[in-house]
């Protein structure tokens, strides 16, 4: 179950294994139907360059294979999305205004050199 400790949001430690568990299913789920389908992809369209009486149906094919992968693609985008985020309880906390002064010093540091 989720605490909060200094205003993070924790998870315990089965949570948390689950939820990378989940991630990493649906992650090797996602790998798994996106390379067959970009063999697909590119074979059909390999083939339709061709002029063959095929030409026509290969072009659909390779046209509802990319839909499909864009729908996975859109799926894994979604499932990142929504995954609710994993906190390490042995990271360090960021200073955000030392890391956002530090970046200011960088800019004017090449700016100068100009």
């Amino acid at each position: 179950a989720a605490h909060s400790n200094g205003g993070v949001p924790q998870l315990d430690r089965g949570a948390q294994s689950c939820v990378q568990a989940d991630a990493k299913t649906k992650g090797m789920v996602m790998h798994e139907m996106r390379s067959p389908l970009h063999g697909i992809v590119g074979l059909a369209t390999t083939l339709a360059q061709e002029s063959s009486p095929m030409q026509k149906a290969l072009n659909m094919i390779a046209c509802s294979a990319e839909r499909v992968l864009e729908l996975v693609t859109n799926l894994m985008d979604y499932w990142a999305y929504t995954m609710e985020p994993v906190y390490d309880e042995e990271l360090d906390p960021i200073d955000l205004p030392a890391l956002v002064l530090d970046c200011i010093s960088k800019v004017e540091q090449v700016k100068d050199k100009r």
